[in-house]
């Protein structure tokens, strides 16, 4: 008769501090470093017409460097990436810019969180 074979799993949340202390450290450098990148892809992304839109991407960083914010300030900005009624067509640089760097945002947050 064959042996009974016994099966454990232990569930250790001890690491909990330390995906904190990651998280935590992570969070003060990556969204400024991201949103640059981010910055410069929608730059590269933006109708030209007169260079107006383009310079007007800009990016800053808030919550002592936890958040950042890449924005354009031209008045006409949204109607470039979202389009009009009118007849712009929309060009979603921001949106194709943020999307262009998704995967390096989880990144960091996931190397954060599961660090091995």
């Amino acid at each position: 008769m064959a042996g009974k074979a016994n099966f454990y799993l232990t569930v250790d949340f001890n690491f909990i501090p330390q995906v904190v202390a990651n998280v935590e450290m992570v969070s003060r450098g990556a969204p400024m470093k991201i949103a640059k990148e981010i910055q410069k892809t929608a730059k590269s992304l933006a109708p030209v017409k007169t260079g107006h839109l383009r310079s007007s991407i800009e990016v800053q960083s808030t919550k002592r460097g936890k958040t950042a914010e890449v924005f354009a300030w031209a008045k006409y900005a949204a109607w470039q990436e979202y389009g009009t009624s009118n007849g712009i067509v929309a060009r979603y640089y921001m949106t194709r810019a943020f999307q262009r760097h998704a995967n390096e945002l989880n990144g960091a947050i996931m190397g954060a969180i599961v660090p091995w």
